[in-house]
């Protein structure tokens, strides 16, 4: 260590006088240290600093980053959870399915006792749609859920009166990997669903009741003709033999 007589007291460092007669910002042991006294210390080393203009842009510049990341992370999750559609998937079980714009799974709601267990599971990792069904139909023919048969009737309601290809998509997965069952596909009208909600009902039962009514005001705005009315009454109708055949029911 050096020796130096303190001359000034600074917050950081004191000024010392050293033997040669120059003066030296330094750093030392005695922090009671008073001018005037002669005391052994260590050079004070100051560290670097940046303009405050430089200090201001890249203060701004990590706000903006962080902020930008927080946006771009939040739309994102916006998307993934938004639903896009609700698919009423009906066997014995019964399960809506809620699916984003790229027919992602999102959430699987039991809409029958019978559902419970599986929808618990079913909830418990990412799919796309076309996977939760051969998880649904996997699930139902190994607990035996199949009572009337290997038969399906699935509706779809768009979301915010959107319109897109889902009934399609469902059609195909069926004629290509599970071609022994017999499945109704079919739009669903938002109204439809609104009305299942209030009665606490599924969206495919209320759908049916509406075809059952015989209103032909009703069944007009629907806009189904009399075979496809029957191969969805067909469903619930357990005195009736299904048509053997997977129909897409389009609803304009």
């Amino acid at each position: 260590m050096k020796k130096g007589i303190i001359m000034e007291v600074r917050s950081k460092y004191v000024i010392v006088l050293t033997a040669d007669g120059s003066f030296e910002k330094a750093v030392v042991a005695d922090h009671d240290a008073t001018i005037g006294k002669e005391v052994r210390y260590e050079p004070y080393v100051s560290r670097p600093q940046f303009p405050s203009k430089f200090s201001i842009q890249a203060k701004f510049l990590v706000i903006a980053t962080v902020l930008a990341f927080f946006i771009v992370t939040t739309i994102n999750l916006i998307e993934d959870t938004e639903t896009y559609a609700y698919v009423n998937v009906e066997i014995n079980p019964s399960f809506e399915i809620k699916v984003n714009r790229d027919l992602e799974v999102h959430e699987v709601t039991a809409l029958n006792k019978e559902a419970e267990p599986l929808a618990r599971e079913l909830n418990q990792s990412e799919k796309t749609l076309k996977e939760m069904l051969n998880d649904i139909i996997s699930s139902c023919e190994s607990e035996e859920m199949i009572k009337q048969g290997k038969r399906a009737l699935i509706g779809v309601s768009y979301a915010d009166h959107q319109e897109g290809g889902i009934t399609n998509s469902i059609k195909e997965y069926f004629q290509s990997y599970n071609t022994d069952w017999q499945v109704v596909t079919f739009r669903v009208p938002g109204e439809v669903r609104e009305q299942a909600v209030e009665n606490r009902t599924s969206m495919n039962k209320q759908f049916a009741s509406i075809i059952q009514s015989g209103d032909e005001k009703i069944l007009e705005n629907i806009g189904i003709d009399e075979e496809k009315r029957e191969m969805i009454h067909a469903f619930y109708d357990t005195t009736t033999k299904p048509k053997e055949m997977i129909i897409e029911v389009d609803i304009n």
